[in-house]
């Protein structure tokens, strides 16, 4: 039995924007603007900059592999997987030097977490079967 195919509540609309390319590259922007904002707070610490700026890079990178083919589940759920890694040791980073744009990311990273978890809710409550 398909619970998802009245194709109603909060997983099936996430589950619907997350077909879409447009949507992985507007996050892709945003964590670009991100790497924007660290760049500006932290000009004049050039080593700790890059610590910082590397795995906001990594995400961009991962939303912008899952922007290949959005349905194909090898592919989303390594971006999901990089892109989540990387949140946490950016976290990790600007927890370490209280930096302001801490609350930023960690809003981000509940977004892909968010994200991740209505994928598998999703799946589960799905009769169909996902091509690899």
């Amino acid at each position: 039995m398909d619970y998802n195919k009245e194709d109603k509540g909060f997983v099936c609309a996430i589950y619907n924007l997350m077909k879409k390319r447009a949507f992985f590259m507007i996050l892709s922007l945003i964590a670009l603007g991100l790497v924007l904002i660290l760049h500006l707070e932290f000009d004049n610490l050039c080593c700790l900059n890059i610590a910082l700026i590397s795995p906001m890079l990594t995400i961009s990178a991962a939303l912008l592999l899952i922007c290949i083919k959005p349905r194909n589940f090898i592919l989303r759920l390594g971006g999901f997987l990089i892109a989540l890694c990387a949140t946490f040791i950016s976290l990790h980073k600007l927890n370490a030097i209280e930096a302001n744009t801490f609350y930023a990311v960690l809003v981000f990273g509940f977004l892909l977490l968010v994200l991740l978890l209505s994928w598998f809710v999703y799946n589960a409550r799905s009769s169909e079967i996902n091509e690899l």
